[in-house]
């Protein structure tokens, strides 16, 4: 198995959706949206964890 990769990914790109590191869209995984939990989310199929820094705005 290969190491975790960890991406920054600054607040006011959310959501966040995964379809594999650094694949072309045809060969990468499923496309999924990740829920953000303590700042940061991990992708179930690739491991990638994304890691958000800045202030994370909340909903209306």
């Amino acid at each position: 198995m290969t190491p975790s990769r960890i991406k920054t990914v600054h607040a006011d790109k959310l959501p966040i959706a995964c379809s594999g590191p650094e694949h072309e869209t045809w060969n990468g995984h499923p496309l999924v949206f990740l829920p953000v939990s303590d700042r940061q989310a991990a992708c179930p199929y690739c491991g990638t964890v994304y890691r958000i820094e800045g202030e994370i705005k909340t909903h209306h």
